[in-house]
């Protein structure tokens, strides 16, 4: 058996249509979102989301 890697736009209809007509003639479909972000450094911002944050006063941020 062999393994065809495609890069496509999910949201063209013509390329759905394809995908599905192969899976009814037994084709074995595995999809992966490519991420353009960083997965550690997402990580890090979820984790400081959680943390309390310091609120500082605009009129003294200069002083």
């Amino acid at each position: 058996m062999a393994t065809i890697t495609l890069k496509y736009d999910a949201k063209n209809p013509l390329i759905k249509s394809i995908l599905n007509s192969a899976i009814l003639a037994g084709a074995t479909v595995e999809e992966k979102e490519a991420s353009p972000y960083n997965k550690e450094f997402v990580k890090k911002i979820r984790r400081s989301e959680k943390q309390p944050g310091v609120k500082i006063d605009l009129d003294n941020l200069w002083k």
